[in-house]
């Protein structure tokens, strides 16, 4: 208990405070700026361009790790950075035959089979799945 009161200093406002508590701050020790805005970049461009956001969260773990801390905000960007840049690549493996068809056959609608017909037109195309 005697540390305790020991370690006090005298207070300025009304209220106790401890050595070295004005100078508290949320991050991590070692932890700079420049390596938290990467991470904070890397988060927001991973909904705008998911691949950029994916490097610049990496680089920003990767700077973290060298520095001796975990940066929550860099593994966050690269999960979500990761897992829409897979989704658009799916996206587009399911789309590209359909498109390339459309090259292939020209402006127009087109019954691929009996249930699917491929509406083309210069700069799109439009794909139907049903009873017409």
């Amino acid at each position: 208990m005697t540390t305790l009161i020991h370690d006090l200093q005298a207070p300025t406002n009304g209220m106790p405070t401890y050595r070295g508590g004005d100078n508290y701050s949320h991050q991590q020790v070692g932890q700079t700026h420049s390596e938290r805005n990467m991470a904070i970049a890397g988060l927001i461009a991973a909904f705008v361009v998911p691949p950029v956001g994916l490097v610049l969260s990496i680089i920003a773990l990767l700077k973290s790790k060298r520095a001796g801390y975990k940066n929550n905000l860099a593994i966050g960007g690269i999960v979500v950075s990761a897992l829409l840049t897979i989704a658009a690549i799916v996206v587009l493996a399911l789309l590209l035959p359909f498109w390339a068809q459309c090259q292939e056959l020209g402006v127009g609608i087109h019954q691929l089979d009996n249930r699917m017909l491929l509406q083309c037109t210069p700069r799109s195309f439009n794909l139907r799945v049903g009873r017409q």
